[in-house]
């Protein structure tokens, strides 16, 4: 059964994109086509994806967050998540996907902070990388750089017992 409710409403200067559910490889093109419905609808797209009543998020699910996040920098805006402690935000912090996508605890700290200058990291809105990404440096820093991350939390280790692809 797939399982992911996804709504969004415009809140001042924020469209806020509410998710419930199971974000994972069967679910993500309802989030993706959401998001990118909004984006194109607002400049600067500025927006906060909810995911207080997320009950899981795979690789696939961290992956439609990140095209979000480039999205929307690319239509001069940010995007910003929200996620109380859980597994879903574990998620985000063992991936290092909350070093360059804000997340808050709440709604109301998300919409509390100004929004950042409508620029990439680079000067121009064009796509950020995720080397850019404050608090990104060293080796490994960059695109793809946590898929081990992500394969060994799904997986128990990197690649191991990995569903085949189909």
């Amino acid at each position: 059964m797939e399982y992911l409710v996804v709504s969004s409403a415009r809140r001042a200067m924020w469209t806020v994109v509410d998710v419930a559910g199971e974000l994972d490889i069967a679910t993500r093109g309802r989030l993706r086509r959401e998001l990118r419905d909004v984006i194109a609808k607002y400049v600067p797209a500025n927006v906060i994806v909810d995911l207080g009543r997320l009950e899981f998020c795979d690789a696939s699910g961290l992956s439609v967050l990140v095209a979000g996040h480039h999205e929307s920098r690319r239509h001069l805006g940010e995007l910003r998540l929200v996620c109380p402690q859980g597994p879903v935000k574990h998620l985000l912090e063992v991936t290092g996907v909350d070093r360059f996508i804000p997340v808050y605890d709440s709604l109301a700290a998300a919409h509390r902070l100004p929004v950042k200058p409508s620029t990439s990291w680079a000067g121009n809105p064009g796509p950020a990388r995720v080397a850019d990404a404050p608090g990104a440096s060293g080796p490994g820093a960059g695109p793809g750089a946590n898929v081990p991350k992500v394969a060994e939390l799904l997986w128990g280790r990197a690649g191991a017992g990995r569903p085949a692809d189909g």
